[in-house]
């Protein structure tokens, strides 16, 4: 997928603006792909305050600890900086949040039909909401 995307960034006029890294959204694998990206501008990847904005889409729901994910990536942004999240969350059953009975036991089923396995541990039951 990594080539399909560097190609249309190319067509696009952007291939010199994104860069495309061989990472995890942890830190101990982010931050040694962005030292080691050939020549971009990043400075100290350890340095807090690398990054204006973060987005972080349909990750979390997936990641072994979202928790120390987040706080990862908001070690790494500018203050002020803004982390832009686009998650599915858990449905709860009573109404919070939109929430559904019918939307709940719908996730509940999925995850026992092997909802993870399918899509690379995507958890659906996951309050990904509470990590933010």
């Amino acid at each position: 997928m990594h080539a399909a995307l560097r190609k249309r960034a190319r067509q696009a006029a952007l291939g010199g603006k994104y860069h495309v890294l061989s990472c995890e959204a942890k830190l101990d694998s982010l931050l040694p792909a962005l030292g080691g990206s050939g020549g971009m501008p990043f400075g100290d990847v350890k340095a807090a305050g690398l990054f204006d904005e973060i987005v972080c889409i349909r990750v979390l729901c997936g990641v072994p600890d979202p928790d120390a994910v987040v706080a990862g990536l908001y070690s790494i942004l500018k203050p002020g900086g803004r982390m832009v999240v686009c998650e599915h969350v858990v449905n709860s059953r009573d109404g919070r949040r939109g929430g559904t009975a019918v939307g709940h036991a719908l996730q509940q089923l999925y995850m026992m039909m092997g909802w993870r396995s399918i899509m690379g541990g995507c958890e659906l039951t996951r309050d990904t909401l509470c990590s933010l």
